[in-house]
């Protein structure tokens, strides 16, 4: 979750990870051509950006491709590695045909679901470009992951 402010982003993360979203928005914002800081408070889930145009950076940041932000893609479908392409672009159409029926959509809104579509072409290129990130960004990300192996939220 994202609230652009008048002087500075408000991002959600998971409690926990905000000094490591509040380096990512760091690096990001410095790669996009803006300055500012981040502050946060641990374990509180968020992190404001600020010194900046909170709209503007919102606008030119890759929220999805951010590791430490609350994403927006839920249930993402896959096939095996080494599925044939004829195969994957049956998958994807029909998938996408789905996503596009109205009867689908009507008993979806009726549960409550959200059905925004995000296409597999653009999925491939969101998680190739995951793969690619900066060293110092895969490290923090496997850091924290290591970190919170054992953590739990569940209360008794």
């Amino acid at each position: 979750m994202v609230d652009a402010l008048s002087a500075g982003l408000l991002c959600y993360c998971r409690a926990g990870f905000e000094p490591e979203l509040a380096a990512e928005l760091g690096q990001r914002a410095a790669s996009a051509g803006f300055g500012g800081h981040a502050r946060t408070d641990r374990s509180s889930g968020f992190v404001v950006f600020s010194g900046v145009d909170g709209a503007s950076l919102a606008r030119a940041l890759p929220w999805r491709e951010l590791i430490f932000a609350r994403q927006d893609m839920a249930y993402p479908i896959v096939a095996p590695p080494g599925t044939p392409p004829e195969r994957v672009t049956a998958l994807r159409q029909a998938f996408e045909a789905v996503m596009k029926d109205p009867e689908f959509l009507a008993d979806a809104k009726k549960q409550h679901l959200e059905t925004a579509l995000m296409r597999g072409e653009e999925i491939e290129r969101l998680i190739d470009r995951i793969f690619a990130s900066p060293p110092d960004v895969i490290a923090r990300a496997a850091n924290a992951i290591e970190a919170g192996k054992g953590v739990t939220t569940d209360k008794k």
